[in-house]
């Protein structure tokens, strides 16, 4: 398997990814330390996280949630005919 440089995690304190792109992101709970691999968005003041197919909440700094990582979404499998 060949794994190449977009599906690397980058933490948000090295870079960001661009404005209204869909990436994946690992959010942590501030409370609990839990943390988990949603679908986000990042915009000029927060981020659009979703866990399925529908976007929830901007989620900014005073949130409860906080963007930890994030990495490009990976290629769409290909069918081979």
């Amino acid at each position: 398997m060949l794994v190449t440089v977009r599906n690397k995690w980058i933490p948000v304190s090295e870079k960001l990814p661009r404005l209204e792109d869909d990436v994946l992101v690992t959010v942590r709970n501030k409370e609990t330390g839990t943390s988990a691999v949603w679908s986000g968005v990042r915009y000029k003041n927060g981020w659009a996280i979703s866990t399925c197919c529908d976007y929830i909440d901007l989620y900014d700094t005073d949130s409860e949630l906080e963007v930890i990582a994030w990495a490009h979404l990976p290629e769409a499998y290909k069918v081979e005919i």
